[in-house]
């Protein structure tokens, strides 16, 4: 790929009480930056600028339009607020993304992976790098100029064509903090199906599905599955002609429409995808390599937050060896959301535990770990939106709720007792079995790859898929 011409612009449309302080630090570091401001602050401006320094630039904008003057198509644009303490070495070192409508965050600091435990940090500036077509039109959005960056994220989700969003590197893990396998059981050519539950999330379903058709490496097929919303969501697949919709006869639950979809389907692993959430566009690749890698049959990813209720952004980061995690601590080590998971280790422990109705995906992962290796990559590859009605905050199946209190209690314990089995040298009871089977009904798309002589893995598939 050619190397393009790399823009820096710093945004004092609303604030620029710290563009003396920004000012030096580029200029300590070499880096030529750009200064867009209002026409009415350019005398304060002025004076916060120092004058014998030409790396620095002012643009003046226009109230009513956001016209960036000598702006190439083909340039990499980097967006940054008027904060002070921006690493401008890091920037420069920065290479032109890898798709032309492709934007990637950027963010203060990243958390650093840890062995034993998640990390977590408060994303306290927002900023973005894209190329020249796609900064201009991010530029006309009137939300580009706030602060905290959820606005501007809603808004370019809401696009008929969202761009594709670039995985984010994490600081790298050391050495042994992941396992490595010369006979993996997924690699970059296993078959993959993408499910995506669905129950009343018709405002963000589209951008769910473009992140899944932009992904470097395609997946065999996609499945929306609803799970008996009001309405059929036909419309909103109307864009998507090779996607499957199918629905419940029944209410029954993201994770239990999951396990019986992997009872009655014949791929080499599932892809997790929440329908409010989205993907960058190489996150499929990139899981699918780390797997094949360390020989991992379930691989998850660090998180990019945005927390609607709370109007903040966070990144967590997830142990790179979730077995070593699990090992030392038995808890949340993995984002389910995030995660892929291989048929065979799923019909090695009989799926999920489905008496469980809100912690049975925390379950599968506190029994997985003991007949596969799970793994987390090292780099942001899913964008997960936190908001109003969904399980996880819901007052009847959120964090503070009875449900889930008593749920998390069973798992726990149960969890624990396996671990000290395995550190006795014990066999740990890991395996669950399916409990009521999901009728599903089949409505559009390609028809999925069934399990072909009505078996699976020498036991009889109890879930049907009427129609298909």
């Amino acid at each position: 790929m050619p190397m393009c011409a790399t823009i820096r612009v710093v945004n004092a449309m609303r604030d620029f009480a710290a563009l003396d302080a920004v000012c030096r630090e580029a200029r300590d570091a070499g880096v030529s930056v750009h200064v867009l401001h209002r026409a009415g602050d350019s005398e304060a401006i002025r004076r916060l600028i120092p004058q014998d320094c030409e790396l620095i630039r002012m643009v003046e904008m226009a109230d009513g339009g956001c016209d960036f003057p000598g702006l190439d198509d083909d340039a990499d644009i980097i967006f940054l607020p008027c904060v002070d303490g921006i690493d401008w070495a890091d920037l420069q070192r920065r290479g032109p993304l890898e798709h032309p409508h492709c934007i990637q965050p950027l963010v203060a600091t990243m958390p650093g992976l840890s062995r034993d435990h998640y990390v977590s940090s408060p994303v306290d500036w927002f900023g973005w790098q894209a190329r020249g077509v796609l900064a201009r039109r991010i530029l006309q959005e009137p939300s580009v100029w706030e602060a905290n960056g959820i606005e501007l994220i809603e808004a370019i989700q809401r696009w008929p064509d969202p761009p594709h969003w670039q995985s984010i590197a994490l600081p790298a893990p050391g050495d042994g903090a992941y396992p490595v396998s010369d006979s993996p059981r997924i690699t970059m050519s296993s078959s993959v199906l993408v499910v995506i539950s669905f129950f009343g999330c018709e405002e963000w379903l589209h951008a769910c599905l473009t992140s899944i058709h932009q992904q470097t490496r395609p997946p065999e097929n996609i499945v929306v599955i609803d799970d008996c919303s009001p309405s059929l969501p036909l419309k909103y697949l109307e864009p998507f002609p090779n996607v499957t919709l199918l629905s419940t006869s029944r209410n029954a639950g993201p994770e239990k429409i999951l396990n019986n979809i992997i009872h009655a389907t014949d791929y080499d692993a599932y892809m997790v995808q929440d329908a409010d959430d989205w993907s960058s566009h190489d996150r499929l690749e990139l899981s699918l390599r780390a797997m094949e890698q360390t020989g991992a049959e379930m691989a998850g990813c660090p998180e990019f937050r945005v927390d609607l209720p709370r109007k903040a952004l966070k990144v967590y980061a997830y142990p790179p060896d979730v077995n070593y995690a699990m090992s030392q601590r038995v808890t949340h080590h993995l984002l389910h959301g995030s995660s892929i998971i291989s048929r065979a280790l799923a019909v090695r422990i009989g799926g999920f535990d489905e008496q469980l109705k809100v912690c049975a995906d925390t379950d599968f992962c506190f029994r997985a770990w003991h007949a596969g290796q799970i793994v987390n990559l090292s780099s942001v590859c899913f964008y997960r939106r936190v908001r109003a009605g969904s399980l996880t905050t819901d007052d009847k199946t959120g964090p503070q709720s009875a449900v889930r209190s008593i749920e998390w209690t069973y798992i726990n314990l149960r969890g624990m007792r396996n671990l000290e089995k395995a550190r006795a040298g014990q066999v740990p009871k890991v395996t669950v079995k399916q409990k009521e089977p999901v009728e599903f009904n089949y409505h559009r798309g390609p028809k999925l790859r069934l399990c072909g002589d009505g078996s699976s893995e020498g036991k009889t598939v109890l879930t049907r898929i009427v129609g298909m």
